[in-house]
Parts: structure tokens; sequence; C-alpha cells
């Protein structure tokens, strides 16, 4: 007898709704998440685990230890009016 391990599926519908609220949680602002959670969903689903929701983790971790590189507020640029 051979056992199986079922690994679950879920819809990149359910991801993309699920991580911006792990990230909010981790107070940061509701349109970085939404554009994390699209990019990390969307580099999974080309294939790029490495890129994609496998980093949740480790970015709240880094939210965590409040890493300079992690931004919990939105910055908007600004063109150069000169």
């Amino acid at each position: 007898m051979t056992l199986r391990i079922l690994m679950p599926l879920v819809s990149h519908q359910t991801i993309r709704n699920l991580l911006p609220t792990h990230l909010i949680d981790a107070n940061t602002a509701p349109e970085i998440t939404r554009q994390v959670a699209d990019n990390v969903v969307e580099a999974s689903l080309k294939g790029h685990d490495s890129h994609g929701v496998t980093l949740l983790p480790r970015y709240l971790k880094a939210i965590q230890k409040g890493h300079p590189g992690w931004r919990t507020e939105s910055t908007r640029r600004v063109a150069d009016p000169a």
C-alpha cells in the first residue's frame, strides 16, 4: 500500500483575497497589501514560486522586525515639475 498525501488546492482568487488580510494585520497600508498580493500571486501563477506566495512568511517576519526595506505606509511618486 502506498501512502499518498494530497495537497489542498486553493484558487488564486482565494489567495489574492487572503494575503492582504495577513499584511493588514501586520499594520501594512491596504493599498500596499493589494499590490503585494497581486504581484506574488501572479509570480506563482507564472511558475516563479520563489517570488510567489511562499514569500509571505518572510515578509511578515520582516515587518515584525521593523525591516527598513518594508514600507507600512503608502508613498506616491510625484513627477518633477521642472
